[in-house]
Protein backbone atom coordinates (compact mmCIF):
# COMPACT_ATOMS: atom_id res chain seq x y z
CA UNK A 1 0.00 0.00 0.00
CA UNK A 2 2.89 2.36 0.68
CA UNK A 3 4.33 1.49 -2.74
CA UNK A 4 1.19 2.84 -4.42
CA UNK A 5 1.14 5.87 -2.13
CA UNK A 6 -2.00 4.72 -0.26
CA UNK A 7 -0.95 6.18 3.07
CA UNK A 8 -2.91 7.71 5.94
CA UNK A 9 -3.48 11.04 4.17
CA UNK A 10 -5.62 9.48 1.45
CA UNK A 11 -7.62 7.41 3.94
CA UNK A 12 -8.19 10.47 6.14
CA UNK A 13 -9.35 12.45 3.10
CA UNK A 14 -11.78 9.75 1.90
CA UNK A 15 -13.21 9.08 5.37
CA UNK A 16 -13.65 12.79 6.03
CA UNK A 17 -15.40 13.36 2.70
CA UNK A 18 -17.70 10.39 3.32
CA UNK A 19 -18.66 11.49 6.83
CA UNK A 20 -19.22 15.16 5.99
CA UNK A 21 -21.19 14.53 2.79
CA UNK A 22 -23.04 11.26 3.50
CA UNK A 23 -23.48 10.82 7.25
CA UNK A 24 -23.07 14.32 8.61
CA UNK A 25 -21.45 15.58 11.80
CA UNK A 26 -23.69 16.17 14.86
CA UNK A 27 -24.19 19.80 15.79
CA UNK A 28 -22.80 19.30 19.30
CA UNK A 29 -19.54 18.02 17.79
CA UNK A 30 -19.03 20.64 15.07
CA UNK A 31 -17.20 23.15 17.26
CA UNK A 32 -14.64 20.54 18.31
CA UNK A 33 -13.86 19.20 14.85
CA UNK A 34 -13.42 22.40 12.86
CA UNK A 35 -10.44 21.28 10.82
CA UNK A 36 -9.36 24.80 9.91
CA UNK A 37 -8.07 25.30 13.47
CA UNK A 38 -6.00 22.13 13.36
CA UNK A 39 -4.68 22.95 9.89
CA UNK A 40 -3.75 26.54 10.69
CA UNK A 41 -2.10 25.62 13.99
CA UNK A 42 -0.22 22.73 12.41
CA UNK A 43 0.99 24.86 9.51
CA UNK A 44 2.29 27.56 11.82
CA UNK A 45 4.17 25.04 13.99
CA UNK A 46 5.49 23.14 10.97
CA UNK A 47 6.53 26.31 9.17
CA UNK A 48 8.32 27.68 12.24
CA UNK A 49 10.19 24.43 12.75
CA UNK A 50 11.23 24.10 9.10
CA UNK A 51 11.85 27.67 8.03
CA UNK A 52 13.80 28.77 11.07
CA UNK A 53 16.47 26.07 10.69
CA UNK A 54 16.54 25.58 6.91
CA UNK A 55 15.52 28.86 5.29
CA UNK A 56 19.17 29.99 5.19
CA UNK A 57 20.09 26.99 3.04
CA UNK A 58 17.05 26.49 0.83
CA UNK A 59 15.14 29.72 1.38
CA UNK A 60 16.90 31.80 -1.26
CA UNK A 61 16.15 29.33 -4.03
CA UNK A 62 12.63 28.86 -2.71
CA UNK A 63 11.96 32.61 -2.79
CA UNK A 64 13.37 32.88 -6.33
CA UNK A 65 11.12 30.04 -7.49
CA UNK A 66 8.16 31.59 -5.69
CA UNK A 67 8.71 34.92 -7.43
CA UNK A 68 8.98 33.26 -10.84
CA UNK A 69 5.94 31.06 -10.27
CA UNK A 70 3.75 33.90 -8.99
CA UNK A 71 4.69 36.29 -11.79
CA UNK A 72 4.56 33.87 -14.72
CA UNK A 73 1.49 31.89 -13.63
CA UNK A 74 -0.48 35.03 -12.75
CA UNK A 75 0.12 36.54 -16.17
CA UNK A 76 -0.62 33.29 -18.05
CA UNK A 77 -3.83 32.67 -16.09
CA UNK A 78 -5.02 36.24 -16.62
CA UNK A 79 -4.22 36.00 -20.33
CA UNK A 80 -6.13 32.70 -20.65
CA UNK A 81 -9.06 34.15 -18.73
CA UNK A 82 -9.28 37.07 -21.11
CA UNK A 83 -9.02 34.71 -24.09
CA UNK A 84 -12.05 32.86 -22.71
CA UNK A 85 -13.81 36.24 -22.32
CA UNK A 86 -13.85 36.18 -18.53
CA UNK A 87 -14.43 39.60 -16.98
CA UNK A 88 -11.58 41.44 -15.28
CA UNK A 89 -12.75 40.92 -11.69
CA UNK A 90 -13.08 37.16 -12.04
CA UNK A 91 -9.78 36.96 -13.95
CA UNK A 92 -7.86 38.86 -11.26
CA UNK A 93 -9.22 36.73 -8.41
CA UNK A 94 -8.70 33.47 -10.30
CA UNK A 95 -5.15 34.41 -11.36
CA UNK A 96 -4.23 35.36 -7.80
CA UNK A 97 -5.65 32.13 -6.39
CA UNK A 98 -3.87 29.93 -8.91
CA UNK A 99 -0.50 31.68 -8.76
CA UNK A 100 -0.09 32.42 -5.04
CA UNK A 101 -1.88 30.41 -2.37
CA UNK A 102 -5.45 29.62 -3.31
CA UNK A 103 -8.35 30.88 -1.23
CA UNK A 104 -6.35 33.37 0.86
CA UNK A 105 -4.93 35.04 -2.24
CA UNK A 106 -8.36 35.19 -3.87
CA UNK A 107 -9.80 36.90 -0.79
CA UNK A 108 -6.91 39.38 -0.72
CA UNK A 109 -7.31 40.15 -4.43
CA UNK A 110 -11.07 40.57 -4.03
CA UNK A 111 -10.50 43.07 -1.23
CA UNK A 112 -7.88 44.94 -3.24
CA UNK A 113 -10.21 45.52 -6.20
CA UNK A 114 -13.47 45.64 -4.21
CA UNK A 115 -14.70 42.70 -6.25
CA UNK A 116 -18.01 40.84 -6.32
CA UNK A 117 -18.37 38.37 -3.42
CA UNK A 118 -20.33 35.97 -5.62
CA UNK A 119 -17.41 35.71 -8.02
CA UNK A 120 -15.12 35.14 -5.04
CA UNK A 121 -17.26 32.19 -3.95
CA UNK A 122 -16.95 30.69 -7.44
CA UNK A 123 -13.16 31.03 -7.34
CA UNK A 124 -12.81 29.48 -3.88
CA UNK A 125 -15.04 26.58 -4.90
CA UNK A 126 -12.94 25.93 -7.99
CA UNK A 127 -9.72 26.01 -5.97
CA UNK A 128 -10.98 23.54 -3.37
CA UNK A 129 -12.51 21.18 -5.94
CA UNK A 130 -9.32 21.02 -8.00
CA UNK A 131 -6.99 20.73 -4.98
CA UNK A 132 -8.41 17.36 -3.86
CA UNK A 133 -7.50 15.26 -6.94
CA UNK A 134 -4.21 17.11 -7.39
CA UNK A 135 -3.24 16.32 -3.81
CA UNK A 136 -3.73 12.60 -4.50
CA UNK A 137 -2.39 12.24 -8.04
CA UNK A 138 0.61 14.60 -8.03
CA UNK A 139 2.66 12.51 -5.54
CA UNK A 140 1.91 9.43 -7.63
CA UNK A 141 3.06 11.25 -10.79
CA UNK A 142 6.25 12.40 -9.03
CA UNK A 143 7.04 8.82 -8.06
CA UNK A 144 6.18 7.51 -11.53
CA UNK A 145 8.63 9.92 -13.15
CA UNK A 146 11.22 9.18 -10.42
CA UNK A 147 11.60 12.79 -9.37
CA UNK A 148 13.96 13.51 -6.53
CA UNK A 149 12.30 14.37 -3.24
CA UNK A 150 13.43 18.01 -3.33
CA UNK A 151 12.26 18.54 -6.92
CA UNK A 152 8.94 16.82 -6.21
CA UNK A 153 8.41 18.90 -3.08
CA UNK A 154 9.21 22.13 -4.91
CA UNK A 155 6.78 21.11 -7.65
CA UNK A 156 4.05 20.48 -5.12
CA UNK A 157 4.71 23.74 -3.29
CA UNK A 158 4.63 25.78 -6.48
CA UNK A 159 1.60 24.06 -8.03
CA UNK A 160 -0.90 23.16 -5.31
CA UNK A 161 -3.01 26.14 -4.34
CA UNK A 162 -3.53 25.51 -0.61
CA UNK A 163 -0.89 25.12 2.09
CA UNK A 164 -2.65 22.18 3.72
CA UNK A 165 -2.72 20.20 0.49
CA UNK A 166 1.01 20.83 -0.01
CA UNK A 167 1.78 19.36 3.42
CA UNK A 168 -0.49 16.37 2.83
CA UNK A 169 0.84 15.66 -0.66
CA UNK A 170 4.45 16.06 0.44
CA UNK A 171 3.88 13.62 3.29
CA UNK A 172 2.84 11.01 0.70
CA UNK A 173 6.34 11.23 -0.81
CA UNK A 174 8.77 11.82 2.05
CA UNK A 175 9.59 14.21 4.86
CA UNK A 176 12.19 15.92 2.69
CA UNK A 177 9.61 16.52 -0.05
CA UNK A 178 7.21 17.91 2.51
CA UNK A 179 9.85 20.35 3.83
CA UNK A 180 10.76 21.52 0.32
CA UNK A 181 7.10 22.02 -0.54
CA UNK A 182 6.42 23.99 2.63
CA UNK A 183 9.40 26.29 2.00
CA UNK A 184 8.22 27.09 -1.54
CA UNK A 185 4.57 27.48 -0.53
CA UNK A 186 5.32 29.68 2.47
CA UNK A 187 7.59 31.80 0.28
CA UNK A 188 4.57 32.34 -1.97
CA UNK A 189 2.33 33.09 1.00
CA UNK A 190 4.63 35.94 2.02
CA UNK A 191 3.91 37.58 -1.33
CA UNK A 192 0.17 37.96 -0.65
CA UNK A 193 0.52 41.47 0.74
CA UNK A 194 2.85 42.63 -2.03
CA UNK A 195 0.61 41.14 -4.71
CA UNK A 196 -2.52 42.71 -3.23
CA UNK A 197 -0.82 46.13 -3.12
CA UNK A 198 0.36 45.88 -6.75
CA UNK A 199 -3.06 44.63 -7.89
CA UNK A 200 -4.81 47.53 -6.16
CA UNK A 201 -2.49 50.04 -7.86
CA UNK A 202 -2.94 48.40 -11.26
CA UNK A 203 -6.71 48.20 -10.81
CA UNK A 204 -6.92 51.88 -9.82
CA UNK A 205 -5.01 53.07 -12.88
CA UNK A 206 -6.91 50.63 -15.10
CA UNK A 207 -10.34 51.83 -13.97
CA UNK A 208 -9.50 55.54 -13.68
CA UNK A 209 -9.77 56.31 -17.43
CA UNK A 210 -13.17 54.58 -17.56
CA UNK A 211 -14.43 56.63 -14.63
CA UNK A 212 -13.22 59.85 -16.26
CA UNK A 213 -14.88 58.95 -19.56
CA UNK A 214 -18.10 58.11 -17.71
CA UNK A 215 -18.04 61.45 -15.91
CA UNK A 216 -17.39 63.27 -19.18
CA UNK A 217 -20.33 61.54 -20.84
CA UNK A 218 -22.62 62.35 -17.91
CA UNK A 219 -21.53 65.99 -17.87
CA UNK A 220 -22.04 66.25 -21.64
CA UNK A 221 -25.50 64.73 -21.31
CA UNK A 222 -26.41 67.14 -18.52
CA UNK A 223 -25.23 70.12 -20.56
CA UNK A 224 -27.25 68.93 -23.56
CA UNK A 225 -30.36 68.49 -21.42
CA UNK A 226 -30.01 71.96 -19.88
CA UNK A 227 -29.51 73.59 -23.27
CA UNK A 228 -32.49 71.67 -24.66
CA UNK A 229 -34.69 72.79 -21.76
CA UNK A 230 -33.57 76.41 -22.15
CA UNK A 231 -34.44 76.34 -25.83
Amino acid sequence: MNYWGLEYVIFALLIGLFISNCIGVPGWLMEAVKTEYYIKTGLVILGAGILFFEILQAGALGIVQALLVVTVIWYICFWLSKRFRVDDEFAVMLSSAVSICGVSAAIAACGAIQGDKKKLSYVTSLVLIVAVPMMVFMPWIAKAFEMSDIVAGAWLGGTLDTSGSVVAAGALISELAMKAGVIVKFSQNVLIGVAAFLISLWWTFKKAPRRESGRTQRSSGSAFQSSFSDS
